[in-house]
């Protein structure tokens, strides 16, 4: 679940910066934009990047949602069924409702601390991800030895000559 509203949240915030880049770019260059009348179509493409910012929004809110009713779901269900065997266990057995409670409040409390383990493993994944390719990079044997001294020595008369043909650039709306 968590990965599918880190998924719906990374694509709300790709959906928000291309709304920001249009308006920006349109703003950044106004008199090209103006000139060519295309305010109309720069709104419609802020727009439409809204529209799919605010959609993946929604989709987000909406994991979310499920995601705490599954939550909530194990949980009460966790009570309930404590409850109803611990019930079960005073009547046939003669347990004390301490001793039920007791245990109903360990169990969830356990329960609940395991739950918390998820982003942490998630976090040692990345970074044991990341580290095997540092230290791959690290490890790896260089094609060149930089310390080796049988290499191609240089002669001192190395000249180069550059010559430019094009002299002239364009930024799309005239000569620099």
């Amino acid at each position: 679940m968590a990965i599918i509203v880190a998924r719906m949240a990374s694509l709300g915030q790709a959906a928000y910066g291309e709304a920001a880049a249009t308006v920006e770019q349109t703003i950044g260059s106004i008199k090209t934009v103006a000139s060519f009348t295309g305010e109309r179509r720069a709104v419609k493409k802020s727009e439409k990047s809204l529209v799919n910012a605010s959609n993946a929004s929604v989709r987000e809110s909406l994991v979310s949602g499920v995601r705490l009713g599954t939550v909530m779901l194990f949980m009460f269900a966790g009570y309930s069924s404590g409850t109803w065997y611990g019930a079960k266990l005073i009547l046939q057995k003669g347990y004390t409702g301490g001793k039920v409670i007791s245990v109903i409040f360990a169990i969830l409390t356990g329960s609940i601390s395991l739950g918390q383990i998820a982003p942490c493993m998630k976090a040692f994944a990345a970074g044991q991800a990341a580290a095997f390719k540092m230290f791959e990079t690290i490890n790896r044997k260089l094609e060149i030895d930089a310390y080796d001294a049988n290499g191609k020595e240089l002669d001192d008369d190395i000249r180069g000559e550059i010559e430019f043909e094009y002299k002239e650039a364009y930024d799309g709306t005239g000569k620099f």
